[in-house]
């Protein structure tokens, strides 16, 4: 078998081509952003070419009602507002040696395989702050632990029932939580859970399993909702988890690609002779309907901070955020 290393002025040349085929491998390969749970959104593309917070103007829903028509009445005129929320931009850099590629690329394409490399990490980092968001976006009770809006009317937390059946992840859980959104559960199609809840779900409830050929990813369904298992979810106690509904396009994502988004070093005097690839990403990651109301000690928030007390604040009517937190246990 012939081993191909990678030429990296060859990577220098196709720096551009290698960086748009990683961004395809990461929408095509990941799985929250291969669901649909996260969208890419050509105005938070716009916004993430700037750095800090951005203001995000959005269009009330009209308000009144109809009213009848009577003869010398004049009917009223109902104004449609508008109003702002804010999302911050994630500038964030991966860098790696090319021996890492170098040890990969056996009998493959080096550039194809950088483009793979590297929208595998890219599409974790995507992933674990979109993860992190979520976390946030529901870590919003005060000190004394009272709860506020998304935990009260987006959350359902089935560790406190009488039962031990009660407590456990079934389809009738899930079904509870959905009804969190009313007459728009039917829009939450995405069920985000630990690997742990889907094993579990598999053992004792029906999961329809199917192969995407084209993209080589296996997916299921759970009652009609795409699975999307994470590992890094949150395991709050022994058997007890935390997973999401969510409806497609429950986050936005907005991506630029600054000047240097792809490059390479080369250290003559490190362990005879080292070459560096830099990556570097300026993006958006944000849920629907909710305003950034976080705190960052730097010049943007880690993931931690993303995930911090107040991060987030719903700003729609809560019909039209469209992801809902579920707590229960597998055993």
């Amino acid at each position: 078998m012939t081993t191909k290393t990678v030429n990296m002025q060859d990577l220098v040349n196709a720096r551009f081509e290698v960086w748009n085929l990683a961004m395809d491998r990461v929408n095509s390969g990941n799985k929250l952003f291969a669901s649909g749970a996260i969208m890419r959104d050509a105005e938070y593309d716009e916004k993430a070419k700037m750095t800090g917070e951005q203001q995000v103007p959005f269009i009330n829903e009209l308000p009144g009602e109809d009213v009848g028509i009577q003869e010398g009445q004049t009917i009223p005129v109902n104004s449609l507002g508008s109003a702002t929320t804010r999302s911050v931009t994630l500038s964030r850099a991966y860098s790696f040696g090319q021996t890492d590629l170098v040890r990969a690329a056996t009998g493959r394409d080096p550039l194809s395989l950088a483009a793979n490399y590297l929208g595998e990490k890219w599409g974790k980092f995507y992933q674990a702050s979109a993860l992190a968001t979520l976390s946030g976006l529901f870590n919003d009770a005060d000190d004394q632990g009272t709860q506020t809006v998304m935990q009260q009317e987006h959350s359902l937390d089935l560790t406190s029932a009488s039962t031990s059946a009660g407590k456990r992840y079934t389809r009738h859980a899930v079904i509870d939580a959905a009804g969190k959104l009313g007459d728009n559960e039917d829009k939450l199609s995405i069920f985000v859970c630990h690997s742990a809840v889907e094993r579990f779900l598999r053992k004792n409830e029906k999961l329809d399993e199917y192969v995407d050929e084209k993209n080589n990813i296996r997916f299921t369904l759970f009652e009609g909702r795409f699975v999307v298992t994470d590992d890094s979810l949150p395991k709050i106690a022994a058997d007890t988890y935390v997973s999401y509904l969510m409806a497609p396009g429950a986050l936005r994502f907005g991506q630029f690609s600054p000047k240097h988004s792809i490059e390479t070093e080369r250290n003559a005097r490190e362990d005879g002779g080292k070459d560096t690839i830099v990556t570097r990403s300026q993006h958006i990651i944000h849920p629907n309907g909710c305003a950034w109301t976080g705190d960052f000690a730097g010049s943007q928030p880690n993931n931690d901070e993303l995930a911090g007390f107040g991060a987030f604040t719903r700003k729609f009517d809560a019909k039209n955020v469209p992801i809902v937190r579920l707590i229960a246990k597998t055993a």
